[in-house]
């Protein structure tokens, strides 16, 4: 059986596990896989590739001076190695490797959109490249439905063009314990034992909503004077300001993490845990609702991208209105003081994820890449 070829192309990417487990998973008899990085640096998934063998190529992003250089290395590649398929994730990946591949007479050019309206809501001058970026591809994979009516109803994309592919997840990597692990993320970020401890794993950015939770916990610190709130993945044009918002609280019940590796265990550690974007749709997926509630974690949350499809108030989370720091407070009051609540939610959430199991996103691939879907 000849092999299909087929080239990742990423842009911006250190850490991703789910790229890891793409290439793990998805079929070696039929697939030939190979990755190219736009990145700034090199970083940890070039790490991976070189160890299990899987060739990889690094190209450096800069200043958008750099953007034609970019697109002719692109294309070079892309004429080289004759790929079957090209597989673009990611903005600068898309609208600069989509014409390479065009120009260099790849046939299949698939491109994952991993946003659905914050370039309509914050940067419209935008939306002209990802109408660009949907006439380019051959296909078009949506994460959520959200992302599938951005695309087919404000962009137009043709929808025989978009294939609806939830995100996939090693469900048991979030459901197991690893004891050694967890004692190394308790010692790190709170090695005076706090309680309650409420996760948040967020960019410092307005969509998110962070700015509300750091409002609802005055109230929650005034029930609970020694819990502690973990920010993690707080890059973002609202660091600064949502740092300042923080100063108002003792530094003892709050830390800033910019990055921590081990997402699979991190849940542990996490009492509740609270993801509260500020619309539906800003969301494209929000893998995070999946992997807190794959882990066992009560979540305080409003509904945007994947959530909307599935999670339910008082079902498998605690749901709360958009923008609503006393309805956050109150929630993580309340499933704090309601054990058989969070038990209850627990189990459920871990049933309702298994949707998402990563057996299904890789069948899904597959048959993208077989032209079945």
């Amino acid at each position: 059986m000849k092999q299909i070829k087929i080239i990742y192309v990423l842009s911006q990417i250190d850490k991703a596990i789910a790229f890891e487990w793409i290439s793990e998973h998805l079929s070696k008899e039929k697939y030939k896989l190979s990755f190219v990085v736009l990145n700034y640096k090199h970083g940890y998934l070039e790490t991976y590739c070189k160890s299990r063998g899987i060739p990889y190529k690094h190209i450096q992003l800069g200043s958008k001076l750099r953007y034609l250089l970019i697109f002719f290395q692109l294309w070079w590649h892309f004429l080289r190695n004759r790929p079957d398929i090209v597989h673009f994730h990611l903005f600068e990946a898309s609208f600069l490797g989509l014409p390479a591949a065009w120009l260099a007479g790849v046939r299949r050019r698939i491109y994952t959109r991993h946003h659905s309206i914050s370039h309509h809501m914050y940067h419209p001058h935008v939306v002209k490249i990802d109408k660009f970026c949907n006439r380019l591809a051959t296909d078009v994979v949506a994460i959520s439905e959200v992302v599938k009516q951005t695309l087919i109803d404000l962009e137009h994309c043709p929808p025989k063009k978009v294939k609806q592919i939830y995100h996939g997840f090693d469900l048991n990597a979030f459901s197991a314990r690893n004891e050694k692990e967890i004692e190394r993320l308790q010692i790190t970020y709170n090695p005076s034992s706090k309680k309650p401890v409420i996760g948040v794993i967020s960019r410092f950015i307005e969509l998110k909503g962070v700015n509300y939770l750091i409002q609802a916990m005055e109230k929650v610190l005034k029930t609970y004077p020694d819990a502690l709130f973990l920010f993690f993945g707080s890059e973002g044009n609202k660091h600064q300001e949502y740092t300042e918002m923080l100063k108002k609280y003792p530094s003892s019940s709050y830390k800033i993490i910019l990055f921590e590796n081990n997402i699979t265990q991190l849940y542990k550690i996490f009492d509740v845990f609270v993801h509260v974007p500020i619309d539906p749709r800003v969301e494209a997926f929000g893998q995070i609702y999946v992997e807190a509630l794959a882990s066992g974690v009560p979540m305080v949350c409003t509904l945007s991208g994947i959530a909307n499809e599935f999670i339910e108030h008082k079902k498998n989370a605690w749901v709360v209105p958009y923008k609503d720091a006393e309805a956050i407070a109150k929630g993580i009051l309340h499933l704090l003081e309601n054990k058989e609540l969070r038990e209850k939610l627990i189990a459920r959430g871990k049933e309702d994820v298994r949707i998402f199991a990563l057996k299904n996103m890789i069948s899904n691939l597959e048959n993208l890449y077989d032209g079945k879907l």
